[in-house]
């Protein structure tokens, strides 16, 4: 059974839901409101928020279901659909922070090593800004590419990269100081 966006799923239930048969439709939810949940909780980093994004992205998604002509790549579709949501909630609210030259970590490229081994990365993360954060994130997790992600940033590519990198930085400084348990 595949896990994430990548579930296995009837094309017909997608065909019926798409026709609004609402059998379908709470079958798709069911089967999608984990990682649907889980994504928007680390876009966002507020529970009420996701929430809310969860809520929003089914509806969207239900009322543009007859758009999608692949039924085989809903899973993907979804998952593009949250992101550019919760991208839309990010416009107005300032994404860029100053970056304190002190925080980096002399070796960013061990940082991933350092992370993995944490139990809960989440405490890390919500330390980070909102576009850090949601960089590190959908790299890092949800599998997307730098070019992608400069697409969905309206970025240069080599700006997603040190972004990411400062990220990943940052969040070794924390681990390695063990203030990590202090965020919130």
């Amino acid at each position: 059974m595949a896990t994430g966006f990548a579930r296995d799923i009837d094309k017909d239930v997608i065909r019926r839901a798409a026709k609004g048969q609402r059998r379908a439709q709470r079958q798709l939810f069911e089967v999608f409101y984990d990682p649907v949940y889980r994504l928007a909780l680390a876009m966002t980093r507020h529970e009420a928020d996701a929430r809310d994004l969860v809520q929003d992205a089914f509806i969207k998604a239900f009322t543009a279901l007859p758009s999608l002509h692949e039924p085989g790549a809903f899973g993907g579709w979804l998952k593009r659909l949250v992101v550019n949501l919760a991208l839309d909630g990010f416009k107005g609210r300032r994404l860029d922070q100053s970056l304190d030259s002190a925080e980096l970590a002399p070796d960013w490229s061990n940082a991933t090593e350092q992370l993995a081994v944490l139990d809960d990365i989440d405490a890390l993360l919500v330390r980070l800004p909102d576009l850090e954060r949601a960089l590190v994130w959908l790299y890092a997790v949800e599998g997307f590419e730098h070019r992608e992600l400069a697409t969905l940033f309206a970025m240069k590519e080599a700006a997603v990269r040190q972004r990411y990198r400062r990220a990943l930085a940052k969040l070794a400084v924390w681990a390695s100081n063990g203030d990590w348990q202090d965020a919130g």
